[in-house]
């Protein structure tokens, strides 16, 4: 017998045919949309007629379409990588398929092209349960009858209302101020750089780049989501980590009596700058780019420079804090414990943090890192794909940011990674590796190039600085660059970050490529 969802479904709607498409029409078309499949010979009649008026009510809705697939060639292991045995799984008269996305990781092609998956759904009766499946499928918001749902009206607005930079200098005002490009002294605070003709340094009139918001008081959840979260939106939650054990008690005597003997990786730079760009020329590597499969050369947005990650070594946790602890000069050598996770490392030190109380209830963290240096390191212009909770306890960091709705002008691509290797006490430009930067930018927003990079004049920027106690909320792909100063006392940074699961999504390395929802592999039972 009918559900009273399906009899009312049947009664309002003619029946409607679904073309039935070969396998190479379905697979092109799983490039442009979502697809509801319905399976050939149908096993319920019923639920055909129900899926055939389902997709005449949503033959509008670009995002999804509906077709009908011999169901024989669905069990072809060949072509779909399929969530479920539908031969053991009864009656299935209709899958699933998400869109196709690219393949953005890899430049190198697979001999064996990517699946696209297909999730079975066993019970169409059920046609408001089967909306819902198809809505979180395709990161759509529609009901039976094709019209947008309220929480479909509610994205739309936080879509439209995602948090945009627009006011304050841009490089280009910045550095005619400074009557110079080079900005790395405004970076540091230190004013512009002096006039080598006058030896003054012209720091009248300045500009000043617009500070973060900040929060003396923690907000509730639902005030987070909708005023941070949803909007992608920078905050500073000021003093929020004073209260944890780690902010008293990480002190480095602390940290070496308990990891002292441990071996930790430690990253090397010869001036504190890490992941920056430099020229592939003062590199020895020619005859490694000449093995750079065409395949990949093709994909380079920039094939004369290179991303440059730090050197490594392996030390004791002991030595490493007796190097940083040590009062250093700027742009001299660095070494900086970064991106090492705390439950993989230092597991106890995570009995010392406090969850945020506004997100603990909703979210859990994807990774939480401990980062400790010198103090003089700079961290390269960079997005994550993670929503990022930066923690500071000695030290503070300057975050220089600016919005993802500016990636085309940031020149989001694929960049080559070298390696520096650490040798006899000399730092060696001479390792390429075999992989491709996809988060970080050519841009050197302390030494602009506005002829090779013109879409940096009218680019505007956010600075949120923080001091020890304070955290800052760095929303999911928004680009920064890490500026961080040793403590006064102490002569080291020392910070923690907490990584969570993004709200919104986008493909990456894109520069054009829109935010969407970030959708989660469903769980299937048959």
């Amino acid at each position: 017998m009918l559900s009273l969802p399906l009899t009312l479904l049947l009664s309002s709607f003619g029946s409607a045919e679904l073309n039935l498409v070969t396998w190479k029409q379905l697979n092109d078309g799983l490039r442009n949309a979502c697809h509801v499949v319905v399976l050939e010979p149908s096993c319920d009649s019923a639920a055909t007629m129900v899926l055939n008026n389902l997709a005449k009510s949503w033959d509008h809705i670009k995002e999804v379409r509906f077709c009908r697939f011999p169901k024989e060639e669905m069990l072809d292991s060949s072509h779909v990588d399929l969530k479920a045995n539908l031969k053991k799984s009864g009656c299935v008269p209709v899958v699933m398929m998400p869109k196709l996305r690219e393949d953005r990781v890899c430049l190198l092609k697979p001999i064996l092209p990517k699946k696209p998956k297909a999730y079975p759904w066993m019970d169409v009766s059920n046609i408001e349960s089967f909306v819902n499946f198809i809505n979180m499928m395709c990161g759509t918001f529609y009901n039976k009858s094709g019209q947008i749902t309220s929480d479909g009206k509610l994205f739309s607005r936080h879509y439209n209302s995602l948090y945009k930079l627009s006011d304050g200098p841009s490089l280009l005002t910045l550095s005619e101020a400074c009557r110079s490009r080079n900005l790395t002294t405004f970076f540091r605070g230190e004013g512009c750089p002096v006039d080598q003709s006058t030896g003054k340094a012209p720091n009248e009139n300045i500009p000043e780049i617009p500070k973060c918001e900040e929060l003396s008081v923690l907000p509730g959840n639902v005030d987070f989501e909708v005023e941070y979260l949803l909007s992608s939106k920078p905050v500073i939650f000021k003093k929020a980590a004073t209260n944890w054990p780690a902010f008293q008690k990480w002190t480095n005597e602390f940290l070496r009596k308990s990891f002292g003997n441990k071996t930790v990786h430690v990253k090397l730079s010869p001036n504190g700058i890490f992941e920056g760009v430099e020229p592939v020329k003062d590199w020895n590597v020619a005859g490694d780019l000449l093995r750079i499969p065409a395949e990949v050369r093709r994909h380079l947005h920039h094939p004369e420079l290179v991303l440059v990650r730090p050197a490594s070594n392996e030390t004791l946790f002991s030595d490493f804090l007796d190097f940083v602890s040590k009062k250093q000069r700027k742009n001299s050598m660095s070494a900086y414990l970064e991106y090492t996770s705390i439950r993989g490392n230092f597991k106890s030190l995570e009995d010392d943090l406090s969850p945020l109380p506004f997100i603990a209830k909703t979210m859990k963290p994807s990774h939480v890192n401990i980062w400790l240096s010198n103090g003089n390191t700079l961290g390269k212009l960079h997005f994550d794909e993670y929503e990022n909770f930066l923690c500071q306890l000695r030290g503070k960091k300057q975050v220089i940011l600016t919005d993802p709705q500016s990636n085309d002008r940031l020149h989001e691509g694929y960049i080559v990674e070298a390696m520096l290797t650490y040798k006899n006490g000399t730092f060696v430009r001479d390792k390429l590796l075999q992989s491709t930067a996809l988060t970080m930018s050519p841009i050197d927003i302390t030494y602009p190039d506005f002829e090779k990079f013109p879409s940096l004049r009218d680019l505007k920027w956010l600075n949120c600085t923080i001091e020890p106690g304070d955290i800052l909320y760095i929303p999911s792909f928004w680009w920064h660059e890490v500026q961080s100063f040793p403590d006064v006392d102490e002569n080291r940074n020392l910070a923690v970050n907490f990584w969570y699961p993004r709200f919104w999504d986008k493909e990456f390395p894109c520069a054009k490529c829109p935010f969407e929802l970030y959708l989660t592999e469903p769980v299937i039972r048959t």
